[in-house]
């Protein structure tokens, strides 16, 4: 969770100030949103020790799990583990996709329960070493490939609340050219 300042009503409530009352509210503000955001990382923790964790086998990872935790939160873990975009990981069991909204104990999934992936297809990838059909496992040490993925579109939110859509972004695109095609 992040604090947002509402950036119009701020100047509204600085323009008539002097400078040091000015830099003394900004000070005031700061402190407080940092306040809340350490408060905030306190809660979930305290949340986190009051749930039961256990550990979740998803493929050849164990990842540690409440029973609050989503299908997206195991698919962003699992993400960090085999370096790709979460989104483009399927969660399933008995072969069927699991919904990313939908929680663990929602799906009746706990630490007997074993996970399985569908990873994305790799380009030019038909059978897999052991011959069954689909993408490659990737490996944990694996090598940068030279060639990026594609990623559809990044979503970028903005300091007053409006989220934008950039479109044609691939792994190879940098931040200044994001930057260029938000202002295009």
């Amino acid at each position: 969770m992040v604090a947002s300042i509402d950036v119009q009503a701020l100047r509204a409530a600085m323009q008539n100030k002097q400078f040091h009352a000015k830099e003394q509210s900004l000070l005031k503000m700061i402190q407080q949103a940092e306040a809340i955001h350490v408060q905030q990382r306190n809660m979930l923790a305290t949340a986190r020790d009051l749930a039961e964790v256990f550990t979740l086998q998803v493929d050849a990872y164990k990842l540690e799990v409440t029973p609050f935790d989503t299908i997206a939160n195991l698919a962003e873990q699992l993400a960090q583990h085999v370096d790709c975009v979460a989104s483009s990981l399927a969660i399933t069991k008995d072969g069927q996709v699991l919904p990313g909204e939908a929680t663990l104990s929602l799906l009746g999934i706990s630490a007997s329960v074993a996970l399985g992936v569908k990873y994305p297809a790799a380009k030019g990838k038909q059978k897999r070493r052991n011959g069954r059909s689909g993408a490659a496992r990737p490996k944990k040490a694996a090598k940068v490939s030279e060639k990026a993925q594609p990623i559809s579109h990044v979503c970028v939110k903005t300091l007053t609340g409006k989220t934008l859509r950039v479109a044609e972004i691939d792994g190879a695109t940098t931040v200044d050219e994001v930057k260029q095609k938000i202002l295009d």
